[in-house]
């Protein structure tokens, strides 16, 4: 298979030399993700770790199932890959700890509300069903 594979390498090479859009396309695409980079938005220190561990461990992971079920595992393409998924990630998770940080009074608010009225419902319950247990008696 690795003969087969270093047989097409060249071809795949000679193809996007030959190919100057297909080279603009990898290129511009190397260019976003550098950008995207550097226009990530400002968080907190503690939510910049959450977004680096958890792109890290998200990425490993979808890295690994794409390889698994290609059965492929050649280390410079899954290092791209990586790089380009680790990108998107990263900067979807820092969006959405920015929201979480900018929001967290309003969040704060509606989940104690949901838990007073869940508890209140919950102890009217029981103690009604308590009463009605005891007249029955």
């Amino acid at each position: 298979m690795k003969k087969l594979l270093s047989l097409f390498i060249p071809l795949i090479f000679l193809w996007l030399h030959s190919h100057p859009s297909v080279v603009s396309a990898i290129s511009n695409t190397f260019s976003w993700l550098f950008r995207l980079h550097l226009t990530q938005t400002p968080i907190s220190a503690t939510g910049e770790i959450f977004v680096k561990v958890a792109t890290w461990g998200i990425t490993f992971c979808i890295v690994g199932v794409i390889f698994k079920k290609l059965k492929w595992f050649n280390s410079q393409v899954m290092s791209v890959t990586y790089c380009m998924i680790s990108a998107i990630i990263s900067f979807v998770l820092s969006y959405v700890v920015m929201l979480f940080e900018q929001y967290i009074l309003t969040i704060a608010i509606i989940l104690l509300t949901l838990v007073a009225v869940t508890a209140v419902i919950y102890f009217g319950y029981h103690f009604h069903r308590n009463t009605v247990k005891k007249k029955g008696d």
